[in-house]
């Protein structure tokens, strides 16, 4: 969705935004107003209303969709998915949803909760941050269907220390209702709520939500949680001790038993080591811990190094489709595969018809990798199908070197 629409979608005229939500998801929804201390052009202080969509209760208008709930929140693992991912959860991380007696009873409805927020440039070249939520057991391939907007405010106008605080109390406010599955009767702020759904009903039908994981760019993961350790610094990580010079926890060894790998921060160390204002705001919402910041897994995988995997494995089926003449049909040929892939999954696309130029090659003098503007999810697709269809030329091939029976 475009950041125009976006706008439109939270902070325009209610009317067009009710019709615009209704489009996109078959549900009737109303953009809800919160206040933000922002900066005006002038860099003076000022209050403003901003419009944002309460998570309970998109939750509660998906449920009512069978289909769209098990889309949008559930997963490939229809109802079984919260148990199944808490139990998982379990055997890495320690988390509230697990280790409270109370919560041992919702387990299985409690639907996990990853918050994102991305940094997003128009063609004017002005910076918005974007607030979203989706829920943890469904890919976030498609946007549209897969993960509903919060908020997106102009990056300018924020006031770091102060605004992004206020949007994180409004966000954990949400949370804590998703984990009562009740409707408050009053917002954060005290102002009594007069909703459509009203105080005192309960939500989505007996599903809870409750805080998984943080997800970001690295940009946005430095200023939301004032990391001093981050990736522009010698100490790199928040999770350890690495370092980009010291030779002992030198973050450049990948040996399995590097020093750095024993230096593991806990979260008893985070807080003794960050006080008050030092803390992310994060901290204010149950479930979070620096563990729970997911990887950058956009850039470091499918803006990265997948791009050069996928356009190498592109060339070299293509090559063997036949001669290197025919090349540019062979990728044609298996572009048109790879959209009747993602129309089988109902995966939205845009990926551009798969061609020499597309992979920069022109001779054998130079290396297959993807154009650098495919997008980050198109690339993601790419991987999924090309894994799934070297997967089958394996199975098929292995099946060939089997004896008759």
């Amino acid at each position: 969705m475009s950041v125009q629409r976006q706008q439109n979608l939270l902070n325009g005229n209610q009317g067009n935004a009710q019709r615009r939500l209704k489009f996109l998801y078959g549900i009737e929804l109303e953009p809800f107003a919160i206040k933000l201390d922002v900066k005006d052009a002038g860099g003076e202080v000022v209050r403003k209303d901003f419009h944002i969509l309460l998570m309970w209760e998109v939750l509660h208008e998906v449920q009512k969709i069978q289909k769209q709930f098990e889309l949008s929140m559930l997963g490939p693992c229809g109802v079984d998915g919260p148990l199944h991912f808490w139990d998982n959860v379990a055997t890495s991380r320690t988390h509230f949803v697990n280790e409270d007696p109370e919560w041992a009873p919702y387990r299985a409805s409690t639907v996990p909760v990853d918050i994102h927020v991305d940094g997003i440039e128009t063609y004017s070249n002005v910076p918005f941050l974007s607030y979203s939520w989706s829920s943890s057991l469904v890919s976030n391939i498609c946007s549209f269907d897969l993960q509903f907007p919060i908020l997106i405010v102009d990056e300018d106008e924020l006031i770091w220390g102060v605004t992004d605080v206020q949007i994180v109390e409004a966000i954990n406010f949400m949370v804590l209702v998703l984990g009562s599955g009740v409707v408050p009767e009053f917002d954060h702020l005290g102002r009594k709520l007069t909703r459509k759904l009203p105080s005192g009903a309960h939500i989505a039908a007996g599903y809870f939500g409750a805080f998984h994981a943080w997800t970001g760019d690295l940009k946005e993961k430095v200023q939301e949680h004032k990391f001093e350790r981050n990736y522009l610094a010698n100490f790199c990580c928040e999770w350890c001790i690495a370092h980009k010079v010291f030779a002992m926890y030198n973050a450049f060894n990948f040996d399995e038993h590097a020093d750095w790998t024993h230096t593991e921060t806990t979260m008893m160390q985070y807080y003794m080591t960050h006080v008050g204002a030092e803390r992310s705001p994060w901290a204010m919402v149950r479930g979070w811990s620096i563990w729970f910041n997911l990887l950058d897994l956009l850039h470091l995988l499918y803006l990265g190094i997948v791009k050069d995997f996928v356009g190498t494995v592109l060339f070299v089926i293509a090559s063997f489709m036949g001669p290197k003449v025919f090349l540019n049909d062979n990728l044609k040929e298996l572009w048109t595969e790879c959209c009747a892939w993602c129309k089988y999954h109902k995966y939205q696309h845009s990926i551009k018809v798969f061609s020499t130029n597309g992979l920069r090659w022109q001779d054998d003098n130079d290396y297959p990798e993807m154009d650098k503007r495919l997008k980050g999810a198109n690339c993601k697709l790419v991987f999924l199908w090309l894994s799934d269809k070297l997967k089958n030329m394996a199975d098929a091939n292995e099946q060939l070197r089997c004896p008759l029976t």
